[in-house]
């Protein structure tokens, strides 16, 4: 299936503490190949990232900012929720 970048966003999304991303690296998570995604930044407190390294591990309030499918971005987006 060919996909135009109109299907694509650019989003943020804070980690709550009880997403499933948190304490997992970039690599562990699969994000390229499980979500279709690709982390461009990440915001930790004050300290911007940018092109995150593969091995870095999010923390709870950590805002990534992604760029993919707006369907990927909004699974992502729900995984804490799917943890209730």
């Amino acid at each position: 299936m060919s996909r135009s970048i109109d299907d694509c966003a650019l989003r943020s999304i804070i980690l709550s503490p009880s997403h499933q991303f948190v304490g997992k690296s970039i690599l562990e998570i699969g994000i390229r190949i499980t979500y279709n995604c690709i982390v461009l930044a990440v915001r930790r407190n004050e300290e911007r990232i940018k092109n995150p390294v593969s091995t870095f591990v999010f923390a709870e309030n950590d805002e990534i900012y992604l760029f993919g499918t707006k369907n990927s971005l909004a699974h992502i987006s729900n995984l804490d929720q799917e943890t209730h």
